[in-house]
């Protein structure tokens, strides 16, 4: 909802999908509680107050910051499977609590280009929408526009903490990974992706694995964003592994077993959360 739809004590609903939802999904009657939000901060503790033929009247009983919402912020590069398999990774990931997808292009990915995705990022942020109400979130995630990889990449570097599950990692465990953040005195068993710029998109990728002395400054940020990128069905290139590397971007591993595309995001997500909010 929008501060607009607030009158007094009352909030008044009168988008018709909102209508919808409440009527004829919840079957929701005058007296039954409806939490709401503002999309903003704002969570309210409502009641339906009365239901007209296109508008529904809340009583708020109460105002609160929200209290579903994760204290990280957390991003999904997500490179675009084949068929409908993206409707389900947004639908479980808006429900671990991600705060933005965006749809990826790999070297190997094999979906619809271009233009021709328009169409389904607005089914996307629709799914993104419903299941927003059904888990009770404060915020509807960003599902952005349409991504090639070098921007993406470039996007992925300005967040405090950066990975990828990659499955030619042998080295270093998401739990290796994440644990050596959280807990600075936990001792990584391998290697640190160097922090210089890279030539160009990919950069010659000379300097990735080697442990650089900038690894105290790396660990010792706060992490207040995460962003980590699931490859497409047939993996991420070799140049473009090494481009993440090279703009510290970790790789890491997510087990002994190849998870689909559609698995690993929210697999790791379900990890990330884990660590940082449990």
């Amino acid at each position: 909802m929008s501060a607009a739809q607030i009158e007094g004590g009352n909030i008044y609903v009168k988008n018709k999908n909102d209508i919808n939802h409440l009527k004829n999904v919840l079957r929701a009657k005058i007296g039954d509680g409806v939490d709401i939000s503002d999309s903003g901060s704002w969570e309210y503790a409502t009641v339906i107050d009365e239901i007209g033929r296109d508008w529904i009247r809340l009583k708020i009983m109460d105002k609160r910051r929200f209290a579903r919402e994760p204290s990280v912020k957390v991003a999904l590069y997500q490179a675009i499977p084949k068929s409908g398999k993206m409707e389900d990774i947004v639908r479980k990931c808006v429900e671990l609590g991600i705060n933005r997808i965006v749809p990826v292009l790999c070297a190997r990915t094999v979906a619809v280009r271009g233009d021709g995705y328009g169409a389904r990022l607005e089914r996307l942020r629709r799914v993104a929408s419903e299941a927003v109400k059904q888990c009770g979130r404060g915020i509807v995630p960003e599902v952005a526009g349409v991504m090639g990889f070098c921007e993406a990449a470039g996007e992925m570097a300005r967040h405090d903490l950066r990975f990828f599950p990659y499955e030619n990692e042998n080295e270093i465990t998401i739990k290796d990974f994440l644990r050596r953040f959280i807990a600075p005195s936990y001792a990584f068993r391998g290697r640190l992706p160097d922090g210089s710029d890279s030539d160009g998109c990919f950069g010659d990728g000379s300097n990735a694995s080697r442990i650089g002395e900038r690894r105290d400054e790396v660990l010792s940020r706060a992490v207040g964003s995460v962003a980590f990128m699931i490859g497409p069905e047939g993996g991420f290139s070799d140049e473009e592994a090494e481009s993440l590397k090279a703009l510290s971007c970790w790789p890491v591993s997510l087990g002994r077993t190849i998870l689909r595309t559609e698995t690993a995001a929210a697999a790791t997500l379900a990890m990330l959360m884990y660590e940082l909010e449990l």
